[in-house]
């Protein structure tokens, strides 16, 4: 877990200051206790830095790509004071064990069986991602369910598949679709596919200004998705 692996590093960066222990990975010296363990140490944080600079640059939280960066540039110089700083604000900012820990408990309705299998792993990988704290990766597979779910209705409606056609139709296309072939969406589900799809879009395109869904909001999607799915079928 990330608190453990930054307690580590905290405790053995003090112990590598206070005995001016340079951060390598130098081959073990034989018999030689004292220096063996020093040398073990300045590998160790060599090793465990790089692993929480990982997994903090990949979290969905600009707050925690900015301390992996600034963590790897004073790696990069060997700066073992100025990491003891860094190490210290990522312990002081937001929890990120609970961000990794955190899960959301869901249930996928009846679906017709020829979508439910993909439905159910973009379900399991949705779960993954929320608890991770890749809300932004979340919101993108709610998306991808809904698109399915709709393609999956369209072609009840008209035993035509649409993506043959149009693989590249969007969401607000193809419910103005389904209206053509007289298939009436109830008005709440079309403004929350409405939503989930505007939020999808902000997160997976490129704006000036990258977008990234809170938590809060996260859940709000994955629910107004499940309840979408829950309706259509």
């Amino acid at each position: 877990m990330i608190g453990n692996l930054i307690s580590k590093i905290e405790s053995n960066l003090k112990e590598a200051i206070k005995n001016n222990t340079p951060l390598d990975s130098r081959p073990v010296i034989k018999r030689e206790f004292r220096k063996n363990k020093m040398a073990n140490i300045g590998s160790t944080i060599l090793a465990d830095v790089k692993l929480l600079h990982k997994r903090l640059a990949g979290l969905e939280n600009e707050q925690a790509q900015a301390l992996a960066a600034q963590l790897n540039r004073h790696l990069g110089i060997g700066n073992k004071e100025e990491m003891l700083r860094t190490i210290a604000e990522i312990k002081n900012a937001t929890p990120w064990e609970g961000t990794v820990k955190d899960e959301i408990k869901l249930n996928l309705p009846e679906l017709p069986a020829d979508i439910k299998d993909e439905a159910e792993a973009d379900i399991k990988e949705m779960k993954r991602c929320y608890a991770a704290g890749c809300y932004r990766s979340a919101v993108v597979l709610c998306g991808r369910l809904v698109e399915t779910a709709l393609h999956r209705k369209y072609y009840d409606a008209t035993g035509n598949d649409i993506l043959e056609k149009s693989p590249g139709i969007g969401l607000g296309n193809l419910i103005a679709k389904l209206n053509e072939k007289g298939v009436q969406l109830d008005p709440g589900v079309a403004q929350q596919v409405h939503l989930i799809n505007q939020v999808r879009i902000f997160s997976v395109h490129k704006k000036q200004r990258a977008f990234y869904p809170s938590k809060a909001q996260a859940n709000a999607i994955i629910l107004f998705t499940l309840d979408t799915l829950e309706k259509l079928f």
